[in-house]
């Protein structure tokens, strides 16, 4: 009933962001009992880290807290509409998406920046070339898969995909469909 905009749990730690409330909130995920509330303007991602550090995209920046912390301090800065973000447990990093720059961006643990994946401004249309294939269009979502890569999932774009990265940004592997109904073209 609060309109929950993004979750994440790991290690037992489970938090939800609700993004037109400015709230963050803490639950048991064994039995969803609601166990604490921090005030955090328009949380438009987060992720929790390996010792229970929550990440939180707003406005143009990555703040971080704590259950125990709950005042947000600053972590990175100066990014463009930070939204989605997950932690690559491997590693400790911290992936980005900028719905600003249509980018992902990886920051070491201590938030510098180490990596920016695909073409500013996005996947354009047209000829299905190495950069437009390392590029992100319809951007929905994004997870670490804990060895150096991540996932995405585009929903807007058609056709939609689900692709998997490397460390380096190359495309391992790619998935479609589940196209909009009615479309007025398929491929």
């Amino acid at each position: 009933d609060m309109d929950a905009s993004d979750m994440d749990v790991h290690a037992g730690v489970l938090v939800v962001a609700y993004e037109k409330r400015n709230a963050l909130r803490w639950y048991d995920p064994q039995n969803g009992k609601l166990l604490d509330t921090a005030e955090v303007s328009a949380p438009a991602g987060l992720a929790v880290g390996t010792d229970g550090t929550v990440f939180v995209s707003t406005g143009d920046r990555i703040v971080k807290l704590s259950q125990a912390k709950k005042t947000p301090s600053d972590f990175i800065t100066g990014l463009d509409k930070p939204g989605r973000l997950d932690v690559d447990h491997g590693s400790g990093e911290l992936l980005v998406y900028e719905s600003g720059t249509q980018q992902i961006k990886r920051f070491s643990s201590a938030g510098a920046l180490l990596q920016t994946y695909g073409a500013k401004g996005g996947r354009k249309d047209g000829l299905y070339d190495e950069v437009t294939k390392r590029s992100f269009a319809g951007f929905a979502d994004l997870c670490a898969d804990g060895h150096g890569g991540f996932y995405v999932t585009e929903s807007d774009s058609a056709p939609r995909r689900t692709s998997h990265f490397a460390k380096d940004g190359s495309v391992v592997r790619e998935w479609y469909g589940g196209q909009r109904w009615a479309p007025h073209a398929a491929p």
